[in-house]
């Protein structure tokens, strides 16, 4: 907004004096003077009008801010389960009379263990990437233990091919006739959430006699452990 400054004037000559009348003009004047700067500012200010500026957060990146209150949607990452030592599996149901009639049906299950207690095994392994498997073999000696070689348990397409474990300097090789039913192969993924279960019959050719059922438990070739149930196979009557 412009403004006016009024001045005073001296002079010693009276003819440079200055009347009521004229004093008042002169007020008069100064004063529409500055009126008409005064309406004029407001005029160049009414059509100068500085353009809105837009400021972006350098931190936005162009993105649209996120709604006040809404969450962040988060994708959840899974993580593989680290392997441990197995302990011998557990045995949780078999039968220890079954018949070479080629027709019978029985089921076997059981399931992987840690070795978080001293006694060889303890809680159960909630995993997938463990393959299980079940086997007939003549009956080992009470007491004894039976091993399997360890280059073949580290291999897992090896183990499913016929084993041959020792007990006591003898030899107990995997014997053919426990036919599996196809929804539970002789050798498959054990069941990540509980037990893992083999539907099978024995086959008629089987010899009637004292035997075990032996599983074994190997999480990727890294770890592996395995145990065994006596079982007695008759003849069908």
């Amino acid at each position: 907004m412009q403004t006016a400054t009024r001045e005073r004037t001296t002079g010693t000559s009276s003819t440079n004096q200055v009347g009521p009348q004229s004093y008042s003009i002169a007020i008069f004047a100064i004063i529409l003077f500055a009126l008409s700067g005064l309406i004029s500012g407001f005029a160049i200010g009414a059509f100068i009008h500085p353009p809105k500026s837009t400021v972006t957060d350098p931190n936005t990146s162009g993105k649209t801010p996120p709604i006040a209150g809404q969450s962040p949607v988060s994708t959840r990452v899974t993580h593989s389960v680290k392997t441990v030592p197995l302990g011998w599996p557990v045995i949780e149901y078999f039968n220890d009379t079954e018949i070479a009639d080629g027709s019978t049906s029985y089921t076997f299950s059981a399931y992987p263990v840690d070795q978080s207690v001293d006694t060889g095994h303890g809680k159960q392994v909630y995993a997938s990437g463990i393959t299980c498997k079940v086997w007939l073999i003549q009956r080992i000696p009470g007491g004894s233990h039976l091993s399997l070689p360890i280059p073949t348990l580290q291999d897992i397409t090896a183990i499913q091919n016929p084993l041959t474990g020792t007990a006591k300097g003898q030899q107990y090789t995997e014997i053919p006739g426990l036919t599996f039913d196809a929804s539970t192969p002789q050798t498959h993924t054990c069941n990540a959430r509980g037990l893992t279960n083999w539907k099978y019959q024995i086959a008629t050719s089987v010899t009637p006699g004292k035997y075990n059922l032996v599983v074994l438990t190997d999480w990727d070739g890294k770890r592996f452990n395995w145990s065994w149930s006596d079982i007695v196979i008759k003849n069908a009557n």
